[in-house]
């Protein structure tokens, strides 16, 4: 079992008295106490004893996590030095957080292709080197949150194309660039809430073809955003919460995703949307009477989607035929089931058609 957050078990790792002074401000130290095991490991040559200090904090991916993490995560390391894992090369799992870190080195983590699980939580985190990541080539989960990042860049994330998760919160986040996370082609996950990001460019998202998560939560500035672009992602549902925030977005693109259903209050508070992309994406039906919270909507876009054409559609229909606002190229609304109804356009359907009395 990975340990991410709150850690402990039958191996710990903190400095002797002796040696608090080296040890507690960085990785190289001589004297070490295993406080779980009761270990005391006497004056040795400094490289082996370098080497070991990193296999004390890295062996924790075979502890069990818990609550807490007393001794184990808060070392006061403030420092990660070049090759800091070349003694280890199969490690699998590494959790640092709760130190003191500031400072990665671009090379920290060289050869350490094995690694599936780190954790950087809860550290003073500034700046990521470029590059730094890519020799992690099989790195599932990286945890960053609580740190004082305030820059991405897509190099930053380079090699890393097997990576599910990336937690970023309580970060110093204040704009995602174009392509941020374009390397990032496996990613699933991708945890932003509690930044202060108040810009997201066009293509910030690019490149994440299996997202299914995304979290923006409580970035405050975001209520002045006004375009949202998530195209071609595999998001499969959309909550009011997840818009929460966002009343003076103004264009919001969900094209090409896996939406299969939307709640009846999703754009409850878009009063000022005036373009809406839901094309290619799974909807068999809409409520459309989520629309008429959008008085200024001048373009929607509803083309392939897999619409069933029942009762349920019913509001849709009659909608389209009040608005003002510009729909999908009509011909290219058309019902996929049932087959009775495939191919009929969605602008032609009466409500004795869809719900005949018996």
């Amino acid at each position: 079992m990975f340990c991410t957050r709150g850690c402990t078990g039958s191996v710990t790792v903190f400095p002797d008295a002796g040696g608090l002074g080296d040890v507690g401000r960085s990785v190289d130290s001589d004297r070490l106490v295993l406080s779980s095991a009761s270990w005391h490991v006497p004056t040795r040559r400094r490289g082996e004893m370098q080497h070991l200090a990193w296999l004390m904090l890295v062996i924790l991916w075979m502890v069990q996590a818990v609550e807490g993490c007393p001794d184990v995560c808060e070392n006061g390391i403030t420092d990660l030095k070049a090759k800091a894992l070349k003694s280890i090369p199969k490690i699998e799992s590494i959790n640092l957080e709760q130190n003191a870190i500031t400072s990665i080195h671009p090379l920290a983590f060289s050869g350490a292709k094995q690694l599936m699980l780190l954790n950087l939580y809860g550290n003073h985190i500034t700046n990521l080197p470029l590059r730094g990541f890519q020799d992690l080539l099989n790195l599932r989960f990286l945890m960053l949150g609580q740190n004082q990042i305030g820059i991405l860049k897509p190099e930053m994330f380079a090699g890393m194309r097997n990576l599910s998760e990336l937690d970023l919160p309580l970060n110093a986040l204040t704009m995602l660039p174009s392509n941020a996370f374009k390397p990032l082609i496996a990613l699933k996950v991708l945890d932003l809430s509690q930044n202060r990001i108040q810009k997201i460019s066009p293509k910030a998202f690019a490149g994440l073809r299996q997202l299914m998560f995304l979290n923006l939560d409580n970035n405050r500035p975001l209520q002045s955003l006004e375009m949202l672009v998530l195209d071609n992602n595999l998001l499969s549902t959309l909550s009011l919460s997840t818009l929460d925030g966002l009343g003076s977005l103004q264009e919001l693109y969900l094209r090409n995703n896996g939406l299969d259903h939307l709640p009846t209050d999703v754009f409850r508070n878009m009063a000022n949307l005036s373009q809406l992309a839901l094309s290619g994406n799974r909807l068999k039906t809409v409520d459309g009477n989520m629309f008429s919270h959008m008085p200024d909507l001048k373009k929607l876009y509803l083309h392939d989607n897999t619409w069933h054409c029942d009762c349920n559609i019913i509001s849709l229909v009659q909608w389209m035929r009040q608005t003002k606002a510009t729909l999908s190229p009509q011909d290219a609304l058309k019902c996929r089931s049932p087959s009775d109804l495939q191919n009929k356009r969605l602008f032609s359907l009466e409500a004795a058609l869809l719900c005949p009395t018996p």
